[in-house]
């Protein structure tokens, strides 16, 4: 299994640097795979996967900015080559990651998971997860309609069970 870690956001200068927005905490944290997978999307819905080498990443006050080896194994020396990569998401193996402590998790891990209420009702799957600023968030989908679910643990995430596939949350349907 994979796990996306950031994606290349852009070009920095002419030489095949690459723009990265991290989903990683520290965002520099990116940095600390040496091995990535570059996964590309193109327009026909068809998608490719090749291994890169992380040759060098710096990070700024409001940037990351990478140098990384294209699919055969060379460093991306020109604007050009690096272009193609925009867009693409930056991946490593679910076992390249670091365990968790208990009661921390990987945002990958909760994708995917079913999410019920203390009293048992069905609110759906975590689609995705995202950010407000002062925590995390659970974008829970059941069929055609989307609720946002705090994740806070304790007072609203009462029990995360990874083994079992499911959340039990104290947040009603119609919240």
């Amino acid at each position: 299994m994979k796990v996306a870690l950031g994606h290349v956001a852009g070009l920095f200068g002419v030489k095949g640097w690459l723009r990265i927005y991290s989903y990683t905490r520290p965002r520099s944290a990116i940095f600390d795979y040496p091995r990535w997978w570059i996964t590309r999307t193109d327009t026909k819905g068809g998608s490719t996967e090749f291994e890169v080498d992380l040759l060098e990443g710096r990070a700024g006050a409001d940037k990351l900015v990478a140098r990384i080896s294209d699919d055969s194994g060379r460093a991306l020396s020109s604007r050009d080559d690096a272009a193609r990569l925009v867009g693409a998401k930056i991946c490593v193996t679910r076992s390249a990651l670091p365990p968790t402590p208990e009661g921390v998790y990987y945002w990958a891990d909760l994708i995917g998971l079913q999410v019920r209420t203390v009293s048992g009702e069905l609110l759906g799957q975590v689609e995705t997860l995202t950010d407000n600023g002062a925590h995390d968030v659970l974008v829970v989908t059941k069929g055609k309609s989307r609720q946002l679910v705090p994740f806070v643990l304790g007072p609203i995430v009462t029990k995360v069970c990874i083994e079992k596939g499911c959340l039990v949350v104290n947040w009603e349907a119609d919240y």
